[in-house]
């Protein structure tokens, strides 16, 4: 059986004690602009050429730091028939005819002007999780289709015409922000491209880093990355945060229930869970980083929570409103189970047939 195999570097990094300046991140805009090699292209020429119907699908997976995403990106990658840079940089590189998907980061920069424009509004307020309060796919295309400004260069993706090109299937992936940032630290300790005198990480207590957020200020774009991503790329407040969640996405996942949401997205964009990453496979398990992390202290957990406070609050939400949707995709825990237990396995048919409506 074919399987996906990923194989990811960890290269990140931080600035010396007392420096509290932006740690410099991995550059996506550099990979972007490399040119895709003729051949590649060439290679991909047939099957990028068949005509979307009505039943296809467009990934928009909006990608937070240090959640499990890549694993995420690479799999919506490979159920395009496009070369993955594509999808990636949201059409930002040359592809072989139009883009078909926004799964790198540059889908924040897209999320954050489309967010200028939207205020969710819940239709059912008693009951923020209900899936009735997703919004139409008119309505959610319509608010995709209008993202200009310094976002419109990661738009080309976008069918103008779903009943001719296709639909697109929108999702992120939350994790627990005080393991996240716990991660951050740590990732950051790694990277090789940072020297230590500007790599606070490297110098630092894993208290000590998260202290000097406080010291900067909660408004440093470290800080914002580091305390409430979650928060800042949904719109600014928790309260907004959640209300877009809930009507905008039509896939939430959880890192902590990572092979849930694989085979929910698979389901949804109508692929075998074949077209998965392999889970027992060496360059999947290899890319866990547990081994370097020290435990948690007390009072780590203590400074950690205060600091991501805004962010736990939507991840919370986040975790009630991804089993709620989830299982009303798959009709029951059972048939859930299944589907996860046969990914796991290995089987070629679990779970690869698209049985339910999205909305």
């Amino acid at each position: 059986m074919a399987r996906l195999i990923f194989v990811v570097a960890l290269v990140s990094g931080p600035p010396a004690l007392g420096l509290l300046v932006r740690e410099p991140e991995p550059s996506e805009e550099g990979f972007c602009s490399i040119p895709i090699e003729t051949g590649a292209l060439d290679a991909l020429a047939p099957s990028t050429q068949v005509a979307a119907n009505s039943t296809s699908f467009r990934p928009f997976f909006l990608k937070a730091h240090k959640v499990g995403g890549t694993t995420v990106m690479v799999a919506l990658n490979a159920f395009v028939d496009q070369h993955p840079r594509c999808t990636q940089c949201c059409g930002q590189t040359v592809c072989q005819g139009q883009p078909l998907g926004c799964t790198g980061h540059k889908s924040l920069v897209v999320m954050a002007e489309l967010l200028r424009h939207f205020e969710p509004r819940l239709q059912l307020e008693s009951d923020p999780t209900e899936p009735q309060n997703l919004l139409p796919y008119e309505e959610r295309h319509a608010l995709l289709s209008s993202v200009t400004g310094k976002a419109e260069e990661y738009t080309s993706w976008i069918p103008s015409s779903p009943e001719s090109e296709g639909r697109v299937l929108i999702l992120t992936v939350l994790r627990d922000p005080r393991e996240r940032l716990r991660s951050k630290y740590y990732f950051n300790r790694e990277m090789k491209s940072c020297p230590p005198s500007h790599c606070a990480a490297k110098n630092m207590t894993f208290l000590e880093w998260m202290q000097m957020d406080k010291v900067a200020g909660l408004k440093s774009g470290r800080s914002l990355e580091s305390c409430c991503e979650y928060t800042s790329m949904l719109g600014g407040s928790t309260e907004k945060a959640k209300n877009v969640l809930a009507t905008f996405f039509d896939v939430v996942g959880i890192t902590e229930t990572m092979d849930e949401f694989l085979v929910t997205a698979a389901r949804a964009m109508g692929k075998p869970p074949s077209q998965l990453p392999d889970p027992s496979s060496p360059e999947f398990t290899e890319r866990d980083n547990s081994d370097n992390k020290e435990p948690w202290t007390e009072e780590e957990r203590r400074a950690a929570e205060e600091l991501v406070s805004d962010d736990l609050e939507v991840y919370q939400f986040a975790q009630d409103l991804s089993t709620r949707r989830i299982l009303q995709m798959w009709d029951s825990q059972e048939k859930l189970e299944e589907a996860v237990q046969g990914y796991r396995r290995g089987d070629e048919s679990s779970a690869s047939a698209l049985s339910f409506t999205l909305l």
